[in-house]
């Protein structure tokens, strides 16, 4: 019988430690997954207004859907949840004038 009892000590030990090393691998991934959101957001930071497409195809990709030459939808290319709205300014081109028709 004393036998069983110092088996099921470390059984019981054995246990205390895996739980514990679970709740610190969870507590390491979570620390894992903050830092990396957090470093993609400043990767993201950088984008500043006045940068070229050049610059924010280092960072984003574009998205599908609805654009034009002067807007559209970008996405990391970390993560496809980050996304971002681009308003470009025309450069050699006129500004297109609307009239009181709308057209």
């Amino acid at each position: 019988m004393q036998r069983r009892g110092v088996f099921q000590l470390l059984a019981g030990a054995a246990s205390l430690d895996l739980s514990t090393l679970f709740a610190n691998s969870e507590d390491q991934a979570s620390r894992n997954n903050v830092a990396w959101v957090r470093d993609t957001l400043e990767k993201m930071q950088t984008i500043v207004p006045g940068m070229t497409r050049e610059a924010l195809y280092r960072v984003f990709t574009t998205e599908g859907g609805l654009s034009t030459g002067l807007r559209r939808t970008f996405v990391s290319r970390d993560c496809p949840y980050f996304k971002v709205d681009v308003e470009f300014q025309a450069v050699g081109r006129p500004e297109k004038m609307q009239t009181a028709g709308g057209h």
